[in-house]
């Protein structure tokens, strides 16, 4: 447990100063009071935010740290306590959170640093802070939980949380796994001795082929030889007759021709005339063009000079327009409502205008310029139109074509005595070749006759020797299917038979596994069962014990109820506080009202705070009770202080309260005072 011997803290609101308590010296039950010199009362002094100091300094506050920091100040808000065990845990805005122990330092804003803040104080800070800060009309922690709460809440705190997820785990287990496994082996099993069975009703059916009778295929043998035999003869016979025939005639080479030089010429001199007329049609063709081009030139200009008559008329009117402005500019008048100018803008106006009639009138002469070129334009479209039609007309050169047609016919004359020459020459070796053909024709015919008849006979006699080889063959594939189908069936019989050992080995595991799981659910079960419920006989114990203190309830006696039965038949987790009182059982302590509803919380929480302490030996050794008797009525108050008074506790219990009736029952005080702004622990 962490054991505070004093604290200091600074920076913190109205404590803009440094300010120090000292614990050791002082009783268990201790009141901090506040005066407020600025009003006379004690509201408004900084009681709380000496508690809170502390709160601050574990990491428990609900203030967050902007709120606390003093506006007195510049310094950030600090907080440092010494513990025993030579133990000091400094926190501040600025410089984090500081753990000094023997065994070295941790500081820093780090998770690292917050980590051994949780192992030195040994619970959760949720938990710590309903051990040990009860604030102003909080009312009891564990009483305000619902009962599921309540149940998950001492499940924590009597660390049986691991316990009731090996259950649970082991119960899904048990679910998912185990026993579907175990249905699954199950069905697999009997599913492997049937196939087991049915692999010896297919050994039973199976028959070995029996082995066929053959015919004797040596004479066939015999033959095919012979007839091979014969081939070879009518092969060599064959042979002689053609050899006997004489070379086969070859095909003479074509004759020289004595004018091919003739022939050559004349093909050079037609593609000369051919060149020569070409060119002529490509340059009449050019000729037109280019006549055509300057007939288009022409014609445009013509066709612009008819907009430039439109310019004209336009221009003229603009100048008729701008003299009659000038006009009255020159007589002094305003050219739009001929009224008198009142300024000397009226020169001005007069000098532009006279300057933009002469720029029209440069334009208009300039428009006459081009009219006055029309008839010139009209004369040369004329004579160019000339110059078009006579190129068109122009004839070309036709000596050139007779000439080419004289030379044509001369070379197909040359080329026509060129191939009567290679005629005769190709008829005689036709003549020649065609006998030849037709005695080799009927050799040729009688040997493909005779082969295709030894051939046929030789195919006969193989399918003979094929059809004995076929069945022999036959025989051999069956029983050897046969045999594989019996090497198989065993093979896949002994498979089985292992996967069956195997299907057993684990059904078996999976039993055992079955009956171990559910004995060790049992065994968990009972043990939280009996662990929860000696725990909460505790507290109830321990409970009645100080409410007992109370003189108006010394034979109250409070219990707890922990698991209820619905409906259905199913157990819920759930724990109910319940009391007995004034002759009364089984009366639910949350129905109580006023000053018995808060003895019993106090007599609970502090029940439950010793039982978390004495199960981890962790926690504080301080109680802060922030107003917590707010709201009750003086007889209550007294109760409640009666139950704290008489504990036999090594806590410090320091109750922030100004009330006459804790003045009174508590002899040791922590004064703070306020004057003017700022706050100080006197």
């Amino acid at each position: 447990m962490l054991k505070l011997k004093n604290y200091s803290f600074s920076g913190i609101g109205r404590f803009a100063q440094k300010q120090h308590i000292d614990l050791e010296t002082r009783d268990h039950l201790i009141q901090i009071d506040g005066e407020n010199s600025n009003t006379g009362g004690s509201s408004g002094a900084g009681k709380s935010t000496t508690v809170e100091a502390l709160a601050f300094l574990l990491g428990i506050s609900e203030i967050p740290s902007t709120q606390l920091q003093s506006r007195l100040t510049k310094t950030p808000i600090w907080v440092s306590g010494e513990f025993e065990g030579d133990i000091t845990i400094t926190r501040s805005k600025k410089d984090g959170l500081t753990i000094q122990t023997p065994s070295g330092t941790v500081s820093g804003n780090s998770k690292l640093a917050e980590e051994k803040l949780d192992e030195i104080i040994g619970v959760n800070r949720k938990l710590l802070k309903t051990m040990c800060y009860k604030r102003q009309k909080q009312g009891g922690f564990f009483l305000n939980l619902t009962p599921k709460e309540s149940h998950e809440f001492l499940v924590d705190c009597l660390n049986l949380t691991e316990l009731k997820d090996k259950r649970q785990k082991l119960e899904i287990t048990l679910k998912d796994k185990y026993k579907p496994r175990h249905l699954e082996l199950n069905a697999q099993i009997e599913t492997l001795r049937s196939g087991i069975e049915g692999f010896d009703s297919i050994l039973q059916m199976k028959v070995e082929p029996a082995a066929p009778v053959l015919e004797d295929v040596s004479s066939k043998l015999l033959e095919i030889d012979l007839l091979k035999q014969s081939l070879e003869n009518e092969e060599k016979t064959y042979n002689t007759m053609v050899e006997n025939l004489g070379p086969k005639p070859v095909e003479p080479e074509t004759p020289k021709f004595e004018k091919e030089d003739e022939i050559l010429k004349l093909q050079t001199i037609i593609s000369g005339y051919k060149a020569t007329i070409q060119e002529n049609i490509q340059k009449k063709n050019e000729d037109i063009e280019q006549a055509q081009s300057a007939v288009n030139k022409i014609q445009n200009k013509i066709k612009d000079s008819n907009n430039t008559k439109t310019q004209m008329i336009r221009v003229k009117q603009d100048i008729d327009k701008l003299t009659e402005n000038l006009e009255h500019l020159e007589t002094g008048k305003c050219p739009t409502c001929v009224r008198e100018w009142d300024t000397d803008d009226g020169k001005q106006k007069l000098a532009d205008m006279q300057q933009l009639i002469e720029s029209k009138r440069s334009e208009f002469s300039e428009l006459r310029n081009v009219m006055e070129k029309v008839p010139h334009y009209r004369m040369m479209e004329e004579k160019a139109l000339g110059i078009l039609d006579k190129h068109k007309k122009a004839p070309i050169n036709y000596v050139e074509e007779e000439a080419l047609n004289l030379e044509q016919a001369n070379l197909a004359g040359l080329l026509n005595e060129r191939q009567n020459i290679s005629l005769v020459a190709r008829k005689e070796y036709l003549e020649l070749s065609g006998k030849y053909n037709d005695q080799f024709t009927v050799i040729d015919n009688g040997f493909k006759n005779k082969k295709l008849e030894l051939k046929d006979k030789i195919a006969e006699t193989n399918y003979a020797i094929e059809k004995v080889d076929l069945q022999k063959k036959s025989y051999q594939e069956a029983l050897e299917t046969y045999k594989n189908d019996i090497k198989n069936i065993n093979k896949e019989k002994t498979k089985a038979f292992c996967d069956l050992v195997d299907k057993q080995e684990e059904f078996s595991q999976i039993e055992k596994n079955i009956l171990l799981s559910e004995e060790s659910i049992r065994l968990i079960r009972d043990y939280t069962l009996q662990k929860f419920q000696d725990t909460l006989e505790y507290i109830g114990q321990r409970a009645t014990e100080i409410i007992n203190m109370i003189p108006n309830m010394s034979n109250a006696v409070i219990y707890f109820e922990s698991a209820k039965e619905t409906k259905s038949g199913k157990v819920k987790n759930e724990v109910n506080a319940v009391i007995n009182l004034e002759g009364d059982s089984g009366i639910p302590i949350k129905t109580l009202s006023g000053g018995e509803r808060t003895s019993a919380d106090f007599a609970i929480d502090l029940a439950v705070g010793e039982m978390i302490e004495s199960m981890t030996q962790k926690g504080v050794n301080f109680l802060i009770i922030d107003e917590g008797f707010d709201g009750l009525d003086s007889v209550s108050k007294i109760e409640c202080l009666e139950i704290l008074k008489s504990l036999n506790t090594n806590k410090k219990i320091m109750m922030v309260d100004h009330s006459q009736e804790v003045k009174e029952m508590v002899g040791d005080i922590i004064k703070v005072r306020r004057v003017n702004e700022e706050s100080f622990v006197l």
